[in-house]
């Protein structure tokens, strides 16, 4: 992902670092400034933040980890100054699934908080904080307290059904249970923005600039992981067939350029054929409409070779993953080995822009 650096790799999943995680040394000084931090005070706030990030790791890592037994890979683990995200290459199939995923993450949090429990009534330490202390009062006695405290929170906090936070896909899951999951993306998403927009609005209002950056960052997100579930499973739904274009315009392979010109406006894909009547290959005609070509040109220097046309019961979702792997405006369609249509990109953008938050029906 662009901006971020490699830390390093566990159990085949990298861990990387965005750029604007360095944001956290400003918040360490600052939160030192405001607490009246001596020099020492301030590296035990440092070393505080580095630890909550590893248990942050920790966190992703169960998730990464609970999703790899269900078959569903992580892409990487990205760290920010607002926390960690695990990127999952799909959804998992079922919604009981994606309930354990989400909820491994959290129980890493209680499971680290429940040990330094055990850990500090074995050195007969302080378990809680000074509930009328107003300022941070690190030490090495206080330090631990402080994690175990923090985490905590971070699980009752990701259990917030703030979508696409971990409690927001616990509500997906279990509503997937009772509703087609597209249905279900769309409910938690709009009580994500709701969250959101408190957050944003106690944040703003208290100056508590982070909180305000995490409901700006669910906001957004939310609509987003709607946007992308919904056009999965449109995706999945249906086969090139479904969305084809059947128009199939033959012209001889010998022809220039300006021979053809005018059927450009009304046509999205030219099939060129040899003398043999066999197409050989094809003109995407948005490709090369404003383009300064010499009228002589022959269509061929501005032709793709069929190569191997996709199978009309091929599911809409691999030929949407080819399309975009290779930038194609259109691709041939075949139908038992003859050329039966195109499939066009504009034709699967137009279907793609019924996912929006504000359309509850298919």
């Amino acid at each position: 992902m662009k901006g971020t650096i490699k830390l390093f790799q566990v159990a085949g999943i990298p861990v990387l670092m965005h750029w604007s995680f360095g944001l956290i040394l400003l918040l360490v000084l600052m939160e030192a400034r405001r607490n009246d931090l001596s020099f020492s005070g301030t590296l035990w706030l440092l070393m505080l933040f580095l630890i909550l990030f590893s248990c942050v790791v920790l966190h992703e890592f169960g998730h990464a980890l609970t999703a790899r037994r269900y078959q569903v890979n992580t892409r990487d683990i990205i760290l920010s100054p607002i926390g960690g995200i695990a990127r999952l290459e799909r959804i998992p199939d079922k919604a009981w699934q994606e309930l354990w995923i989400a909820l491994a993450g959290p129980a890493v949090n209680l499971l680290i908080a429940g040990t330094l429990y055990l850990i500090l009534q074995l050195a007969h330490l302080p378990v809680t904080l000074q509930a009328d202390s107003e300022t941070l009062m690190l030490n090495r006695y206080t330090i631990l307290p402080y994690v175990l405290t923090m985490n905590i929170f971070l699980a009752l906090f990701n259990l917030l059904p703030a979508f696409p936070m971990d409690g927001g896909r616990v509500l997906r899951s279990l509503m997937a249970l009772f509703m087609r999951r597209w249905k279900a993306t769309f409910v938690a998403s709009w009580v994500g923005r709701l969250f959101a927009l408190v957050f944003l609005g106690f944040g703003l209002y208290w100056g508590e600039w982070v909180l305000a950056f995490i409901g700006l960052f669910i906001f957004i997100n939310a609509g987003l992981e709607y946007r992308s579930t919904r056009i999965e499973e449109m995706l999945q739904a249906q086969t090139i067939e479904d969305r084809m274009n059947r128009d199939i315009i033959r012209v001889d392979s010998s022809l220039t350029f300006s021979m053809v010109e005018n059927l450009f406006d009304n046509h999205a894909v030219l099939y060129l054929e040899d003398p043999e009547d066999n197409i050989t290959h094809y003109v995407i005609t948005r490709e090369i409409q404003g383009k300064a070509i010499p009228p002589q040109t022959p269509l061929l220097h501005v032709a793709h070779p069929i190569g191997h046309p996709l199978n009309d019961q091929l599911s809409l979702e691999i030929a949407y993953q080819i399309m975009q792997q290779r930038r194609l405006m259109a691709i041939p369609v075949a139908h038992e080995g003859f050329i039966s249509g195109s499939l066009l990109w504009a034709d699967m953008e137009k279907m793609m822009r019924r996912a929006s938050l504000f359309r509850w029906h298919a």
